[in-house]
């Protein structure tokens, strides 16, 4: 209550600790969110930072960014293994 905007109207350092304290209770108190802060820092559960954060800013690689090359790799191995099955056995008739 030490920090509370109205035991301290027009104080705006006051209002930013209660401001944190409020952000930090959010976090501890939601086990998601408390995993996420204690993988990544602030980073994981803040919006505009991205990274795998809560709220699903752009800020960093993502989880669908780690997964990308691997798509596409496995895209290129299907394209090669359909070249394969069917260039070679008519390679093979000539």
């Amino acid at each position: 209550m030490k920090f509370h905007p109205d035991r301290n109207p027009d104080n705006k350092e006051a209002e930013e600790k209660f401001k944190e304290g409020n952000e930090a209770y959010e976090i501890l108190s939601n086990p998601d969110k408390r995993a996420a802060y204690d993988r990544h820092g602030h980073a994981g559960v803040d919006p505009s930072m991205g990274a795998g954060g809560y709220g699903g800013g752009r800020g960093g690689a993502g989880f669908s960014d780690i997964l990308k090359p691997l798509v596409i790799f496995l895209a290129a191995v299907s394209v090669v293994a359909v070249v394969v099955n069917v260039a070679v056995p008519i390679y093979n008739t000539l």
